[in-house]
C-alpha cells in the first residue's frame, strides 16, 4: 500500500507542478484544473485498492463512500503534509541532515496508511448502518 500511495503521490506532485512549464496564459486556470484531475484521480486509486485488497469480494456501491472520504481526506493531507515540510522540515533540516528527510518519509506514510484504513472502515460502517435500516 505504501509504495502505491507514494508513487500516486508523487504523481499528483508532477501533476500539481506541472504549471511552471505552461504559458502564462494557463496559469491562473492551473489551480482548479489540477484539483478537478487530482481529488477524482484519487477517489479513482483508492477504489482500485479497495478493490484489491480485501479478503473477500466487494462491489463498486460498497467501497464508494470511503473512496470518496478517502480520496479527498488525502488530497487535504498532502497540502498540509506540503506545507508543514516546507516550513518546519526545511528549518530542522539544517540540524538533523538527512535524518529529516527520512522522518518526513515515515511520517507521510504514517498518515497516508490513518487514511487508507479510515476510508475502509467508513465504507464498512456506512453498509451496516445501510443494512440496519432495511
Amino acid at each position: 500500500v505504501g509504495p502505491t500511495l507514494f508513487l500516486i503521490s508523487f504523481a499528483g506532485s508532477v501533476i500539481a507542478n506541472i504549471r511552471f512549464w505552461l504559458p502564462d496564459l494557463i496559469l491562473p486556470f492551473w489551480y482548479g484544473i489540477s484539483l478537478i484531475l487530482t481529488i477524482p484521480l484519487d477517489i479513482i486509486l483508492f477504489m482500485v485498492l479497495y478493490m484489491l485488497f480485501p479478503h473477500g469480494t466487494s462491489t463498486w456501491r460498497e467501497i464508494l463512500p470511503g473512496a470518496i472520504g478517502a480520496g479527498i481526506l488525502w488530497e487535504l493531507a498532502k497540502k498540509a503534509f506540503l506545507s508543514f515540510v516546507a516550513t518546519y522540515i526545511s528549518i530542522s533540516n539544517l540540524v538533523y541532515g538527512s535524518l529529516a528527510a527520512i522522518i518526513a518519509f515515515l511520517l507521510w506514510a504514517y498518515i497516508s496508511s490513518l487514511i487508507f484504513i479510515f476510508g475502509a472502515y467508513l465504507s464498512v460502517s456506512y453498509w451496516e448502518l445501510k443494512e440496519k435500516q432495511k
